[in-house]
């Protein structure tokens, strides 16, 4: 199973992804594995608003940047090489929190959501949250 958490690896332990989720951007960093030393950040994604807070973040196995949005009711995919968003998958509750791969090959996405600061009202159109 990935670990979902808002900082990740690519597949090549080459580059470091850190969510800022106060800036809405997901950051990368050359990393070398050798000293877990990273240098030049680089904004590689500046998530728009519409899609909600960027929050946990994973890697899939072909080494796409996938990303839980708080208050956005999503999953999105990107590409980790140039920042271009490639996917988005509409959840059934507004606060996703955090998104990893599990399964025998690393296929199925597994998406944890939260159910705090939801009004009554939310809780009843979107009574799997949490």
């Amino acid at each position: 199973m990935t670990i979902p958490n808002g900082l990740d690896w690519s597949t090549d332990h080459q580059k470091m992804y850190y969510i800022d989720t106060s800036t809405y951007k997901v950051v990368q960093f050359d990393y070398n594995i050798d000293t877990a030393q990273i240098k030049n950040p680089t904004n590689l994604i500046v998530v728009p608003e519409k899609h909600g807070v960027p929050d946990g973040m994973c890697i899939n196995s072909e080494g796409m940047l996938c990303i839980a949005h708080l208050g956005g009711s999503n999953v999105s995919q990107w590409n980790s090489v140039n920042g271009e968003l490639l996917l988005q998958i509409d959840v059934t509750a507004p606060n996703v929190t955090s998104c990893c791969f599990g399964g025998e090959n690393l296929e199925t996405l597994y998406v944890a959501t939260a159910r705090t600061g939801l009004s009554e009202e939310q809780l009843e159109e979107s009574p799997q949250s949490g």
